[in-house]
């Protein structure tokens, strides 16, 4: 993209990057940074490089893989942009700033490599920074077999999710969703019953070829699941306290006051009375507490990713509020990515950072939740959106889904 050498064309360059963070679901705290310093390097070469006198910047920006680069070029006489600004983080004056997500830390070191060059009479700055992920699954197909017959659930999706991050997984039911989600920690049926192909990667490790041990460290540890309808996930003969101290011991067996662990995770999720509600059994608690029990016991291993799996099903609206507030407190304070399933677009605006349209077992549409919401472009993701209700709306019938349409486009 070119721009007038101006600082006024700054407001440009900042919306042509919040666009290319939603084409490639680049989160908001990558966003924040590359805005950063892209504004800081570009009012550098306005009234550095060309003195004011005007001229063109041209801003390059794309991101194969994991890896992001920015190629800045003026024609300005000789300047080093860098002379202006510390290396390699190019900001000043940054502790100042009030900024969540990841922090400080991450704008600071930012960019993973800078330099400089004059080449055919322009300056060229070239930025390169390696986005972590740590999950990321390639070309996933899950297929069943039962009775001589099989049925391909999920038909070659990818998808990532970045340290921090919240993503939603949004279709109906018999998308795909669920069976994704679980195929992650190889939860789902071993061969012949079920096949799954592809490649799914934790933190550099193919989940799909690690032995049971490696898995048991990933499992619970380092990403947890929250199950539908805990009424029937919470084992009925075994006290709630007694369910989750059993993930603590097996995850973190030098723990030796396991019971005030399980207390602490309680009361973390908003349950009052956390020293007796121990000992309660599942059939005594109402399913909004039951559901965060199932919160508490995934929360005690501590992981890096959560995935709640339809949490707020079965319950009643006031009840779903406190528990998509509770997620979402519960994620700022430990920094946690979470994936969410669910099939209610109504939900997650406010709660995750980018949603992922399934729709049987493919993925139609993907992007951030504002660019999503606001401009859905599948004709199932704008039915999905359109079922959504609004206060003071008159009652009319839900939009019905035109399958012939969508499945032209598949």
């Amino acid at each position: 993209m070119k721009y007038d050498a101006e600082i006024t064309e700054i407001k440009r360059l900042s919306t042509d990057v919040e666009d290319f963070c939603a084409r490639n679901s680049l989160n908001k705290d990558v966003e924040f940074a590359l805005n950063l310093v892209l504004e800081e390097i570009f009012a550098n070469i306005c009234l550095h490089g060309y003195n004011g006198k005007g001229g063109k910047v041209d801003v390059e920006m794309s991101k194969s893989g994991g890896v992001i680069r920015i190629e800045i070029s003026d024609g300005a006489p000789e300047f080093n942009p860098l002379s202006q600004a510390p290396a390699p983080d190019l900001i000043s004056g940054i502790e100042e700033r009030e900024i969540g997500g990841l922090g400080v830390h991450f704008i600071k070191n930012f960019t993973d490599e800078v330099s400089y060059k004059r080449l055919s009479g322009k300056n060229v700055l070239t930025i390169l920074k390696n986005i972590p992920q740590m999950l990321e699954v390639k070309n996933l197909k899950i297929k069943f077999n039962s009775g001589g017959s099989s049925f391909e659930a999920v038909k070659g999706i990818s998808f990532r999710v970045d340290k921090g991050e919240s993503v939603a997984i949004v279709g109906e039911s018999g998308s795909g969703k669920t069976v994704s989600a679980m195929s992650i920690t190889r939860l789902l049926p071993p061969k012949p019953a079920c096949e799954i192909e592809g490649e799914i990667f934790w933190e550099n490790q193919n989940v799909l070829k690690l032995g049971a041990k490696e898995l048991q460290k990933i499992r619970g540890a380092k990403i947890s699941y929250i199950f539908q309808e805990p009424s029937a996930s919470l084992n009925p003969v075994f006290s709630v306290g007694y369910q989750i101290a059993e993930a603590v011991k097996l995850h973190f067996p030098g723990v030796k006051n396991v019971k005030g662990e399980v207390v602490k995770a309680l009361k973390e999720v908003g349950i009052r009375n956390a020293e007796e509600r121990y000992n309660a059994y599942p059939h005594e608690l109402s399913g909004g507490m039951q559901q965060r029990v199932m919160i508490a016991m995934a929360l005690a291993c501590r992981p890096d990713l959560l995935i709640a799996d339809e949490p707020t099903t079965a319950l009643d609206v006031t009840i779903q509020k406190q528990i998509i507030d509770l997620l979402k407190d519960v994620r700022k304070k430990r920094n946690m990515a979470l994936m969410l399933i669910t099939h209610n677009f109504g939900i997650i605006s406010g709660l995750c950072d980018r949603v992922i349209v399934m729709f049987r077992g493919r993925i139609v549409e993907e992007g951030s939740t504002s660019q999503i919401l606001k401009n859905p472009k599948h004709p199932y993701t704008k039915a999905l959106i359109s079922c959504i209700p609004h206060l003071g709306q008159k009652s009319r019938k839900l939009n019905s889904i035109d399958y012939s349409q969508i499945e032209a486009e598949q």
